[in-house]
């Protein structure tokens, strides 16, 4: 070992240098956006420039072990010590109170000097709306007390359970097990749990489900992994519609279950057997059909492989059949708990205009983007997804309307096709996902009618979001082809494949993507896509091609979230101080007023600070409340849905013209022209606006500035 000690030593220097070098521009920087002035000394006492120093030492001491050491030894010791280092991974986020979210866009309705920023690396998302402006919010709402029904969100009692699933002291927050650190941590290192677990743990059972099915080849391993756990996909929906839940409860039940079969013990085969049913309660309580059926298909196709695979080591007796009927009883009775408790909430969504009661056929818009192309333009998407997070110039859609899983598509298929009839190989599992690919394909291309649909359940699942989990069945088809497939391509051929999905690939994206992608961004996509193509093609999956991927995914995928500490930029601002204030010397019904009919997302603001709000979004509609201002029931349609809501007050008295009181902006978008009439019967205390209310004042109400800033203002409304 002595013989490291000079380069352990140099490496060390180096990484501590160049960070410090590193961390001293990016932090001028960072300030300097901010406008603020620059002061070294202050700046290395601060606790983003100390964390952001020892990231960045660390990654470049890890990058210069390559060079020190044997990498496959290097690689060897990691992968045994793999789960100590996710648990290290996990602590040392929860110490300094890590998270992804891109809270730090709230900024924008501060003061220039009142600005917060406490990102450590990359940029906050505005686009990331269902995260930053409102799933975060609702969390952070829930502190101190985490009750099942909140008063604060709509203004009113609140099912915090069902939907955007939050945390709270009841027994569904055990199929719930990412939001238990704001139960026990607190507030900041249980976001910072929510974060950085789901990931980790999203890589590491992911790595061992591809142990599984590659029969334990850890680069093919290591390379699915990558794919699924830096998807852009994965990242731009992180936080919402739980894919990356589905992904890990799944994969965890198909792996717990082997282990179930190749034991005898029934003391461990009844705890696997407790995780196992709290992992398919907690897949069922993700509650978005939409992708919880494809994902179901994909992994049932696994289960029934692996089963087979494992059946003659599985001896299964009386004891083993009793602690299934105890677990799924006692699962059926938990679940029937939550439904008794939630059954009011179950009918309003179910009989809402949005998202109600969905009934697909399939087929149809394979985006919610209006880009009218075929299925295999749609499936090459993926390539474009690489420079979504680089830059917004030309996108004409939200770049989470075009994220999709980086499956190399068609790649996995050609080389299935090569197994099938080149190998002669009926390999069960390919044939497995190959089956689950053509059936919800075709349920994608041409669709299926209303009694199949219905059968299938595939009626939840309409075909823009079923493609996504196409993506992820491709990369599962891709790495198992690669496992086995022996056949070995001759140049000429692979060189005609690469060359026609090269061409296909480029003429595809410049279609979905238009003027976004230039020259410079289509030569890239050339380059790559010949290299990874080819290199799949001729089976030539070595280090060089898993770090060109790596380099690929966490700039399309693990970069669209920021690293970011705490959440001061919500809870220290004078803003939010000034509410929180306000709000627990005379509680009363907030309102986040703008002044026109904008689709603003900040309506969520006050409940952060623990101020009941009227119009914070709301996820099943209040229904109580919307009708003291409808009494006619004139605009049911139109806020009987999910909804953000924009509130627009307006003046009676010097508005003259005719105006709906309701208008709706998007499907899940709606703004409401307030009168004072309508404050009063509402019982609205206070209004947080964007603009000066004095002029408001009338005989009847009175608007009384308790707080001002160059952006907002918080009035009282006396009546």
């Amino acid at each position: 070992m002595k013989q490291y000690t000079k380069p352990l030593t140099i490496s060390v220097l180096i990484s501590i240098l160049i960070s410090f070098i590193f961390c001293y521009f990016y932090s001028f920087k960072s300030i300097s956006n901010f406008g603020f002035s620059y002061n070294i000394l202050n700046e290395i006492k601060n606790i983003n420039f100390l964390i952001r120093f020892f990231i960045v030492s660390f990654l470049l001491f890890f990058i210069q072990l390559h060079f020190i050491f044997n990498i496959d030894k290097l690689y060897s010791v990691i992968y045994k010590n793999r789960y100590y280092i996710a648990a290290a991974i996990i602590l040392f986020c929860l110490a300094f109170e890590l998270n992804n979210s891109s809270i730090d866009v709230w900024n924008l309705i501060n003061d220039d000097n009142s600005k917060i920023s406490d990102v450590i690396f990359g940029k906050a998302r505005l686009e990331r709306t269902d995260e930053c402006l409102l799933i975060t919010p609702m969390f952070l709402s829930q502190h101190p007390k985490y009750t099942y029904f909140s008063e604060i969100p709509r203004g009113t009692k609140t099912d915090m359970s069902l939907i955007y699933a939050q945390p709270i002291k009841h027994i569904v927050t055990l199929f719930r097990p990412f939001l238990l650190g704001f139960i026990f941590l607190g507030s900041a290192k249980g976001l910072s749990f929510f974060w950085i677990a789901r990931l980790v743990l999203l890589f590491v059972i992911v790595f061992e489900l591809f142990l599984l099915l590659t029969d334990k080849n850890k680069n093919l391993s290591l390379l699915g992994t990558i794919l699924i756990s830096f998807a852009p996909a994965i990242h731009w929906w992180f936080t919402c519609n739980g894919i990356i839940e589905m992904i890990i409860y799944c994969s965890a039940v198909v792996l717990l279950f082997k282990n179930y079969m190749n034991i005898n013990n029934f003391y461990k085969k009844l705890f696997l057997l407790f995780v196992i049913y709290v992992c398919i309660g907690s897949f069922i309580l993700v509650l978005y059909p939409a992708w919880q059926v494809p994902c179901m298909y994909v992994f049932f196709a696994i289960f029934v492989w692996m089963f087979f695979e494992n059946k003659n080591n599985f001896k299964f007796d009386i004891k083993d059949l009793l602690s299934i009927i105890v677990f799924t009883t006692l699962l059926a009775i938990a679940f029937y708990c939550i439904y008794d408790k939630s059954k009011e909430t179950f009918d309003i969504i179910r009989n809402t205009v949005y998202p109600g009661q969905r009934s697909e056929l399939g087929g149809g818009s394979l985006t919610e983007a209006d880009i009218n192309c075929g299925f295999l333009t749609q499936t090459l998407r993926y390539w474009g997804n690489i420079f979504l997070t680089l830059a917004r110039k030309n996108l004409s859609y939200n770049p989470c309307l075009f994220c999709t899983f980086f499956d190399l598509f068609p790649a996995g298929l050609i080389l299935a096709c090569l197994v099938f009839f080149k190998d002669k190989n009926k390999d069960k599992l390919l044939i497995l996902l190959s089956g689950v690919f053509v059936f919800l394909s075709v349920w994608c291309i041409f669709g299926f009618p209303k009694f199949l649909a219905n059968i299938t359940l595939l009626k939840v699942s309409p075909a823009y979001r079923t493609i996504i989990f196409l993506g992820f069945l491709n990369i599962l088809i891709l790495i198992r082809a690669l496992s086995i497939i022996k056949f070995k391509l001759n140049n000429l051929a692979a060189a005609i494949i690469t060359l026609i999905l090269t061409v296909y690939s480029v003429v595809a994206n410049k279609y979905i993507y238009g003027d976004f992608l230039d020259i410079f961004k289509i030569g890239i996509i050339i380059v790559l896509s010949s290299f990874m193509f080819w290199c799949i093609l001729k089976n030539k999956i070595n280090k060089f091609f898993i770090l060109i991927i790596s380099i690929t995914m966490i700039i399309a995928g693990f970069a669209v979230n920021p690293i970011q500490r705490g959440f001061a930029v919500i809870k220290e601002a004078p803003l939010a101080r000034a509410i929180k204030n306000i709000n627990s010397k005379k509680p009363g019904l907030w309102i986040f007023e703008t002044g026109s009919l904008k689709n603003l997302f900040i309506m969520n603001y006050p409940i952060i600070q623990g101020a009941a709000t009227f119009n914070s979004t709301n996820l099943y509609p209040n229904l109580e409340g919307f009708k003291k201002i409808d009494k006619e029931n004139k605009y049911f349609d139109k806020y009987n849905r999910y909804c953000h809501i924009s509130v627009n007050l307006v003046n009676i008295y010097t508005v003259k013209q005719k105006f709906d009181k309701f208008v709706l902006l998007n499907r899940d978008c709606i703004a409401i022209n307030m009168t004072e009439d309508d404050l009063i019967a509402l019982n609205i205390k206070y209004i947080l606006t964007l603009r000066n209310l004095e002029s408001f004042n009338s005989p009847k109400v009175k608007y009384k500035l308790l707080y001002n800033t160059s952006k907002c203002a918080i009035y009282e409304v006396e009546y």
